[in-house]
């Protein structure tokens, strides 16, 4: 068994997780329900893996992925954020400077 490494496993694994597919991450107290990569192992083992393109998994490399992706979602939306500060900053700044050149014009108009 292998990571889950080519891009017919990863969107697999994205088609099970998504909230609206066979697995669910979360009770709904949020906490991550017991077995559950041995019961998503199981599902991706009997209904998904062909052993050509889609490998069979151990729950713990399924975990590992889940984790890695969550991280890498997590760092996305991060940086997705913080360029928008940094847009708004920008668009903040250029207004002060064209606020600040109408006054000198108008101070040196007078």
């Amino acid at each position: 068994m292998q990571p889950t490494n080519s891009p017919e496993q990863r969107m697999k694994v994205y088609d099970i997780v998504n909230p609206t597919g066979v697995v669910s991450f979360r009770r709904s107290d949020g906490r991550e329900a017991a077995g559950l990569w041995a019961r998503f192992a199981k599902i991706w083992n009997t209904k998904h893996a062909d052993g050509s393109t889609i490998f069979y998994k151990f729950p713990q490399f399924l975990q590992a992925y889940h984790t890695t992706r969550k991280h890498a979602q997590d760092i996305r939306k991060t940086i997705s954020r913080a360029k928008n500060t940094l847009k708004q900053v920008v668009y903040v700044e250029q207004r002060c400077n064209q606020a600040v050149s109408a006054l000198k014009r108008v101070s040196y108009q007078q």
